[in-house]
């Protein structure tokens, strides 16, 4: 009796300490140069990327900190989801500043952190986009990671996984509005009257695309496809580490590489062939009238290879 009652408490204080251990840290700087954005759709493998470049355990993992139903500071963000109106005022650039400086602290944002030093802080997020430009104006030392993946593949997994397809409500939680898609009317109007999930989740992938990827700065932004690190892990990987200031460490990148993320139960692989068939041919070309209405029909091509000039292209700011 002694032993198990021994045994539940230590497994309580066990429980416990997982619970709040990512919470403790300390921030050594404090400042929003030390931060690294990692964005994109959700089902992207942002948060693969994301454990795949701080395998050393040199960031302090930030999951999500602009979700504003589980970081309960953000009431400023919620207040305007409440108003169906998104609005960069005073409040939400003070929790804007908290969150890239690294002032939030909840299980939820830490609780794939294991770094209690922190010098330099790795930000995940997928409900960043309307907020995205203006972070790299007002903060305009930030490096940027925006990964992007066939929005067919988005759809199905999506499917999978039983994500929620209220477009409005998931475009203002990611500080979008459908005011802002108002030459798109014809064709949301039409997806959303069909209510077909998959034509709904590649709608919904070119309007929290859309904003973000016409307005980053693409001097500040590593854009990268999903894609191409399924089919070159270490070379993407090396190029990443590079890019956010490490030397790659070739035998280490071959382990990591192999580790799937911890938000999903999918194998990684390219298998678009046979990922292909799964999608009817009327939604096929339905998703691809979906992509030409938005201009983002060239973003891939029909093999699934990103094309990076395309987004250029695509991309408004010089």
């Amino acid at each position: 009796m002694v032993n198990n009652m021994l045994h539940r408490v230590s497994g309580k204080i066990v429980g416990t300490w997982r619970y709040y251990a990512g919470m403790v840290h300390v921030d050594l700087t404090g400042r929003a140069e030390d931060t690294l954005l990692i964005a994109g759709s959700g089902r992207s493998g942002t948060t693969w990327l994301m454990e795949c470049l701080n395998h050393g355990n040199t960031f302090r993992m930030m999951f999500e900190p602009f979700h504003p139903y589980e970081v309960e500071k953000l009431m400023g963000m919620r207040a305007c989801i409440g108003n169906k109106h998104i609005e960069i005022n005073d409040e939400v650039k003070r929790e804007i500043d908290w969150i890239i400086k690294g002032r939030i602290r909840c299980h939820w944002v830490d609780k794939f952190n294991h770094k209690l030093m922190v010098k330099k802080r790795m930000i995940k997020a997928i409900r960043i986009g309307g907020y995205l430009p203006w972070i790299q104006q007002a903060y305009p030392d930030i490096k940027t990671i925006y990964i992007i993946r066939h929005p067919f593949d988005v759809a199905k997994s999506k499917i999978k996984l039983a994500w929620a397809t209220d477009l409005e409500q998931e475009l203002l939680i990611k500080g979008l509005m459908l005011d802002q898609y108002s030459e798109f009317d014809g064709i949301i109007n039409e997806v959303l009257k069909k209510a077909d999930a998959f034509e709904v989740f590649v709608l919904m992938w070119c309007m929290e695309n859309y904003y973000p990827l016409k307005n980053i700065d693409l001097n500040k932004t590593k854009v990268v496809f999903y894609e191409d690190f399924c089919r070159e892990p270490e070379k993407m990987l090396q190029e990443m580490l590079q890019y956010v200031g490490y030397v790659p460490i070739p035998e280490v990148i071959a382990d990591v590489v192999k580790r799937p993320s911890r938000t999903t139960n999918l194998k990684r692989k390219d298998g678009t062939k046979a990922e292909a068939r799964i999608i009817l041919d009327d939604q096929r070309v339905k998703a691809l009238r979906i992509l030409e209405c938005f201009g983002m029909n060239e973003f891939y091509t029909e093999d699934k290879v990103g094309n990076i000039e395309s987004v250029r292209k695509f991309n408004v700011v010089k």
